[in-house]
């Protein structure tokens, strides 16, 4: 995924231009197919690790709690692989 790329390689000056971003993928989160929430949960682990990015995983939450809960399991693995990434890695 390009912006989990971008994020990657430039955390320091692309974290405050991922608004739109984050948005996209949360959106994604509904989607029908597991291998979709996958993914996109794949992306949103390095995107809201990227420095100022982190401020928009408030308008996140309430999509990420039905994830959390979702009927997939690779989906749940998944998640929980997300949250612990983003418990070392991101800067509050």
């Amino acid at each position: 995924m390009f912006a989990s790329s971008l994020a990657t390689a430039l955390p320091e000056k692309c974290g405050s231009f991922m608004k739109l971003t984050v948005e996209g993928l949360t959106a994604n989160l509904g989607h029908q197919h597991s291998k979709v929430r996958k993914i996109t949960l794949s992306g949103l682990q390095d995107v809201i690790c990227a420095k100022n990015a982190e401020l928009f995983l408030s308008d996140s939450i309430s999509k990420l709690r039905l994830v959390m809960n979702d009927k997939s399991q690779d989906v749940r693995i998944k998640f929980y692989s997300v949250v612990k990434h983003w418990m070392v890695k991101m800067e509050i």
